[in-house]
């Protein structure tokens, strides 16, 4: 199964917060502010640089605020067009930043007239006052006229230069935002093209539907460790477990391995351990003292002991007298562990790290490999499709499959819950127009055996599939 969990957002800003993008709508602004407001160019050739990192914070915000928005009312449709996104940003972009500009350079070019004036008072008060002859102004006044028709056409030519001036600068821009808007727009359709081809894989050239559907332990029929859930659905595609909660109740000494035999002398005593979850330092003590209350030994006069080797790290019975003048009293005893060959299981020995299942004549018996209580701390999960196993994970133990491996740590988790939230990552079912009559899940410990007691969880499986039946 491929869910559409594409992330358009952070492409989308890139194109929209891009260099070429902002450029063509900083030039858009600024070549309509100075149509109607010449006299702001220098102010804004003074100051484009902060204007052009004003833009860019702007868009960030604008951003922030508006893409959720118009995304969402866009997608209502059925049909998300990214370019009417881009043009809807843009909008808002330029009415909010044009209006932002207009007020600074009002207020700018209104200080720069404040300080004109001063200056021309400041010069008016710094010249002194020469008083002329009549004749000598009347002269200018009748020079004058000569003076200002040159002066006219002066101002005419300026004027004629600055048109043109302005219509290549027009024109330049209109090139240049002509080929940013190509640019954008070619950027647009990537995306777009991007955001189809994941659309297309989230539904697939067959239009897959997909549905999600919670089992829990409680309406399965539990046989032989399997659960088993009845379940209709045609023609699937893929299958992914999303998440799986268990109430860790396992026990590690259960009815199949909570039994061994101690043998004194001519004697033979079973030995029943209570079942139930134990550490190893708590399952070490209870066998002692089940080992001491079980001997035939009414005198009191030697002890068992089992015990955790500081050295090896591995279990070791031990017989002892108590009283020194008798140390040399034979204290030997025997050991016989039951395996568990009718039964899919782990036994008492694997736990303590036995490897045989008789140990006789002597007073102490050191296991040959490392003990291991938490027999859960790896659980294996196989899911089941009409009987047949569904082989995702394959180990070096041949032969032997999982679904889905969880970590536990017993000592910490017994008696709660634990809950697993697991990554997108479906089993694609090769066989064509599969249909689904029943699903079941067996879990395994460590040792790779079943559990064969009933345990309490819930896992939620998400299907695609071809078509909507669903029974």
């Amino acid at each position: 199964m491929i869910l559409y969990k594409m992330n358009i957002r952070e492409s989308f800003k890139k194109v929209f917060v891009s260099q070429r993008n902002s450029g063509y709508l900083f030039d858009l602004i600024i070549t309509k502010i100075l149509r109607y407001s010449p006299n702001y160019q220098q102010i804004i050739f003074n100051n484009i640089h902060t204007y052009k990192e004003n833009i860019i914070d702007l868009q960030e915000l604008i951003f922030n605020d508006y893409f959720s928005n118009i995304y969402n009312n866009l997608s209502k449709s059925g049909n998300i067009d990214l370019e009417e996104v881009l043009i809807e940003l843009n909008k808002i972009t330029v009415s909010k930043f044009e209006i932002i500009l207009q007020q600074d350079l009002g207020n700018k070019y209104k200080q720069q007239v404040q300080d004109r004036q001063l200056q021309v008072q400041d010069r008016q008060v710094q010249q002194p006052q020469v008083q002329q002859p009549q004749v000598q102004v009347q002269d200018r006044q009748v020079q004058q006229p000569q003076v200002q028709q040159p002066q006219v056409q002066v101002r005419q030519q300026v004027q004629q230069v600055q048109q043109q001036v302005q219509q290549q600068v027009q024109q330049q821009v209109q090139q240049q935002v002509q080929q940013q808007v190509q640019q954008q727009v070619q950027q647009v359709q990537q995306v777009q093209q991007q955001v189809q081809q994941q659309e297309k894989n989230t539904l697939s050239e067959n239009n897959y539907n997909i549905l999600s559907r919670q089992f829990c332990s409680e309406n399965a029929v539990f046989n032989d460790g399997k659960y088993s859930f009845q379940f209709f659905l045609k023609k699937i595609k893929s299958v992914n477990l999303d998440n799986f909660k268990i109430k860790c109740n396992m026990y590690n000494i259960n009815e199949y391995n909570n039994k061994f035999y101690l043998l004194e002398q001519t004697n033979k005593t079973i030995i029943t351990i209570p079942i139930g979850y134990y550490d190893i330092d708590t399952l070490l003590k209870t066998i002692t003292n089940l080992l001491n209350d079980m001997s035939i030994n009414k005198n009191k006069d030697y002890k068992f002991n089992v015990s955790s080797n500081k050295i090896k790290n591995k279990i070791c019975f031990t017989c002892q007298s108590i009283e020194k003048e008798r140390l040399n009293k034979n204290t030997s005893f025997g050991l016989l562990f039951k395996k568990n060959k009718d039964y899919n299981n782990y036994s008492l020995s694997d736990i303590l790290g036995f490897e045989k299942e008789e140990y006789f004549n002597n007073n102490v018996y050191t296991a040959e490999l490392y003990s291991n209580v938490n027999i859960f701390d790896e659980l294996y999960m196989k899911i089941f499709i009409n009987g047949k196993e569904i082989p995702r994970y394959s180990t070096s133990k041949g032969g032997f499959y999982y679904f889905e491996t969880f970590d536990l740590n017993m000592d910490d988790c017994f008696g709660n819950k634990a809950s697993f939230d697991l990554p997108i990552n479906s089993f694609e079912i090769t066989q064509d127009n599969l249909d689904i009559k029943d699903i079941s899940i067996q879990l395994n410990n460590s040792y790779d055996y079943y559990i064969n007691t009933p345990v309490s969880f819930k896992f939620m499986l998400t299907f695609e599939y071809l078509t909507d039946e669903l029974k």
